[in-house]
């Protein structure tokens, strides 16, 4: 499971502004509820502060997505 640490963004309000189209909403739940998401669209979403460690992300889509402050510890992206 990946956690984010800005908790004062409540979960609702965090998950529309990082999410520029309906379409990526499965694809960022997935990443948060598994820690992973091969081949994922995650154009433009809002990971800051996110522990990704570990986390399966070969083949995502990584471009404009926010990963400021991002733990990404041995996390796969290919």
């Amino acid at each position: 499971m990946i956690k984010m640490n800005n908790s004062f963004i409540n979960f609702p309000a965090a998950l529309f502004l990082s999410l520029p189209l309906l379409t990526q909403a499965g694809d960022l739940e997935q990443l948060l509820e598994k820690g992973n998401c091969p081949g994922c669209d995650l154009k433009g979403v809002n990971l800051k502060h996110a522990d990704l460690r570990e986390a399966n992300l070969a083949g995502a889509d990584l471009r404009h997505a926010l990963l400021y402050k991002a733990t990404l510890q041995n996390a796969l992206f290919n």
